[in-house]
């Protein structure tokens, strides 16, 4: 693709007017963030991730949100860019409030870049490898990726997003507490080797209860044709070894032929002619 192309690509998509709130939205957590790691001395990794969060946003580069959010984290950590002392890895850092508003920007602007992809490009992850099969000549394959409608977007998403953002922030903040301050005691294990299983074990069970309320809730969405093709599925994954053995016999007195020997009466009667 031509770099004029390219230009005209950004300008067209300017114009949509709901992909122009999440862009500006993520814009603008892209500056918050430059201004925040300023404040704690990291200028050069502001503008690092300002020059990576900006082409991610206008050309849909995929890397760009991990670039982000891994120099963000390595840049509160270490302001110079380089690591100067053992304390870096060994010490838990105080929590300041330049922490919590780099949470609030990288998060913002990562809720931005995903739903600019979900406009452009798809809403949901492929459930099957994309068969290109297409109708009418010149046209999107039918099985093609869903977008999500330009016009579906309100100017309201902002308000909600920035209460997302601040959400989320506070549960980090609560979960800092929790790792910072322990509930139980090291009992001789390094306080560090503490908090790693905490949040091992937390990020765990987040997870494990997440899979049970979205697997409960999407049961609840099923129609009864779905629900019943589940179940005997199920019912045959538990039932099968007694279900062939029932078909077998079954097939075997419809066709009138000598009882077949099954595995194991074989198996019986190799051990029985062996001991004789």
């Amino acid at each position: 693709m031509k770099p004029s192309s390219n230009f005209q690509m950004v300008f067209d998509r300017m114009t949509l007017p709901g992909l122009r709130i999440y862009l500006y939205l993520g814009f603008a957590a892209l500056l918050f963030l430059l201004f925040v790691l300023g404040e704690r001395n990291a200028l050069a990794g502001g503008l690092i991730c300002l020059f990576l969060g900006i082409p991610g946003l206008l050309f849909r580069w995929t890397f760009a949100p991990i670039l982000v959010l891994i120099l963000s984290f390595y840049f509160m950590l270490a302001p110079a860019g380089v690591p100067m002392s053992r304390a870096f890895v060994e010490e838990v850092p105080s929590l300041q409030l330049t922490d919590l508003l780099i949470t609030a920007a990288v998060l913002v602007y990562l809720i931005a870049q995903y739903r600019v992809n979900s406009l452009l490009s798809q809403a949901f992850p492929l459930e099957r490898p994309l068969i290109h099969r297409t109708a009418i000549p010149d046209e999107p394959p039918l099985d093609a990726p869903a977008q999500r409608p330009n016009t579906s977007v309100h100017d309201s998403e902002v308000k909600s997003i920035l209460i997302q953002g601040v959400v989320f922030t506070l549960a980090s903040l609560v979960g800092w507490v929790f790792l910072y301050y322990p509930p139980i005691g090291a009992r001789g294990f390094p306080s560090t080797t503490v908090r790693f299983w905490i949040a091992v074990w937390s990020i765990a069970g987040s997870m494990m209860v997440g899979h049970v309320v979205l697997s409960y809730l999407s049961w609840r969405n099923m129609r009864r044709d779905e629900a019943s093709m589940i179940l005997r599925d199920a019912l045959w994954w538990e039932t099968r070894r007694e279900q062939e053995r029932l078909h077998h016999w079954r097939q075997w007195y419809r066709s009138g032929r000598p009882e077949p020997l099954i595995a194991n009466d074989v198996e019986q009667q190799s051990e029985r002619s062996e001991r004789k």
